[in-house]
């Protein structure tokens, strides 16, 4: 390609060519070099839930971690850069056994009130859950429930996983959701609910 544009050949259909090529090469550049930068920015920032908010599901704002141990703990949580996580809405939802499952949550309340939000879990048959957050450098962490664990070892008693939190006006957190499902594949149908909307 290099070589056609420096040394082009005579012609009408030749002089096409190298337009044609220039133009492919423009597109490259652009999409390659122009865009990439952008991306792991975007990841980073916060999901804004203003006043209109009412609920979305996960696989089009999360970002995922897969996990080849089981290493549910926070000190695991605190080594993850931000780069090792994935958009979730480059999947389907759909994980093969491999160990553990991280979402990531990036939250920010934009509204001028205090919220109180919801996720639900609807996918019951997970073995194991839990549930993270972090605001500031505090740090808040949920008992492991799942289909392992009794039904009354359950923080609200509901057919699907839930876990309730609050963000304060203008106040940014992160929320975490560790998923364990041994020997078979793992859905996450999971949604984001402002709690008046649950």
């Amino acid at each position: 390609l290099i070589t056609v544009l420096q040394s082009p050949p005579e012609g009408i259909f030749a002089s096409l060519l190298v337009l044609t090529l220039k133009k492919v090469l423009a597109i490259y550049v652009f999409l390659f070099v122009g865009l990439c930068p952008i991306f792991p920015l975007a990841a980073q920032n916060s999901i804004a839930l203003d006043d209109s908010f009412s609920g979305i599901n996960l696989i089009e704002i999360g970002q995922y971690y897969t996990a080849q141990n089981l290493v549910s703990h926070l000190q695991y949580i605190q080594s993850l850069e931000n780069n090792q996580f994935s958009p979730l809405h480059e999947t389907d939802g759909s994980f093969l056994p491999s160990g553990e499952i991280w979402v990531k949550l990036p939250l920010k309340n934009t509204s001028s009130q205090n919220k109180d939000f919801m996720i639900e879990v609807r996918e019951v048959r997970v073995n194991e859950l839990r549930f993270f957050s972090k605001s500031g450098t505090q740090w808040d962490s949920t008992a492991i429930t799942g289909d392992y664990h009794p039904f009354n070892s359950r923080e609200i008693y509901h057919p699907s996983f839930l876990y309730s939190f609050s963000i304060e006006a203008q106040q940014s957190i992160e929320v975490y959701i560790c998923y364990r499902k041994i020997g078979e594949t793992i859905t996450l149908n999971t949604e984001l609910w402002e709690a008046q909307h649950f």
